[in-house]
């Protein structure tokens, strides 16, 4: 009897250990299952129903196939379902968010052509004797002008990035360049109309024969409008060195101190931002701005009709007085 019960506890005792492996086997399969049904759900987000449809049931089928089995403890077969659902269940993800990220590539495209078309026709305009001439003028249209030249170019080099990223099949990179794409490209589209008003306004004051107001700039100061590149971003120390500035980096400071009411954390600046630039040598304190007063001259031409109307307003007093005297003679 002795004998008998050793063995009843040593058979109870493997029964007790097969079943906690088995419960733990169990439990980390529950815990493969979750995961490919958090796959399922991120695949889902990307379209997998439409875009893969058939790895997407399929995926599903086996993960209800392996819950099922795992509560009933066919471990052996769960695990063929499990491994089954997480296949179906990448491909599906895979399919999914290649789709999702070409399409929005596509639109990316889209957008970054029909940009670059209307800034073409922008230049095309410009190119215009007449208005040209009136563009070399306007600091503020050219200055315009170059933002709008940036911000294309920035666009052109977000897709160039999407463009990569998709053909190395890293698709959330290539989603969010194409987002960047379309988000300059709309800037574009906003700053056309601007370079118009802007000429348009410098014509109007070209044309204007009233007294006008413009502000002369300190003597060596310029402006400078932080840019957006999204690879090459502007910075003080870029600034600096540009040939049109210092050529000499590490003469950033100067900028720094020249705008520390704009400049918070010389490490942080945005596009948009416009800094007044001190030369090379002296004081980083800007002098008031002189303003003067001027008055568009009357061409020779107008002034030579001008002259010839006053001759002939002249002449006919002349003659007006001389009937007069005639018509008085004959009335005596």
């Amino acid at each position: 009897p002795m004998e008998a019960y050793a063995d009843y506890e040593k058979a109870r005792s493997e029964a007790e250990k097969a079943r906690n492996m088995a419960e733990s086997q169990a439990e980390i399969m529950r815990r493969d299952i979750s995961e490919i049904e958090d796959t399922l759900q991120e695949a889902e987000k990307y379209g997998a129903k439409n875009s893969s449809p058939t790895a997407f049931a399929a995926a599903e089928k086996h993960v209800e196939a392996a819950k099922k089995k795992v509560d009933e403890f066919k471990l052996r077969e769960a695990f063929t379902d499990i491994q089954e659902a997480k296949k179906n269940a990448q491909q599906a993800i895979k399919i999914s968010q290649a789709d999702w990220a070409k399409k929005k590539n596509t639109e990316a495209q889209g957008k970054v052509v029909d940009a670059a078309s209307q800034f073409n026709k922008l230049k095309k305009q410009l190119s215009n004797k007449e208005t040209k001439a009136i563009f070399d003028k306007s600091v503020e249209a050219q200055d315009a002008f170059k933002a709008t030249e940036d911000s294309l170019n920035a666009s052109q080099e977000s897709l160039e990035a999407s463009n990569g990223a998709l053909k190395n099949q890293s698709y959330q990179n290539s989603y969010s360049q194409s987002e960047e794409a379309i988000r300059l490209s709309k800037i574009v589209e906003e700053q056309i109309p601007q370079v118009t008003v802007l000429v348009t306004e410098a014509n109007k004051r070209a044309n204007n024969n009233t007294t006008t107001t413009t502000a002369v700039s300190a003597k060596g100061w310029k402006k400078y409008k932080v840019r957006l590149m999204p690879k090459n971003r502007d910075c003080l120390w870029k600034i600096a060195g540009y040939r049109h500035h210092y050529k000499n980096s590490r003469l950033w400071p100067r900028i720094y101190r020249a705008n520390k009411s704009q400049i918070k954390n010389p490490d942080l600046i945005y596009p948009g931002q416009v800094f007044d630039i001190p030369p090379k040598n002296g004081s980083t304190n800007k002098p008031k701005v002189t303003v003067v007063k001027e008055k568009k001259e009357t061409t020779t031409e107008n002034k030579g009709k001008d002259d010839s109307s006053t001759g002939s307003d002249k002449a006919s007093t002349g003659s007006d007085k001389d009937k007069a005297s005639d018509g008085s003679k004959n009335a005596n």
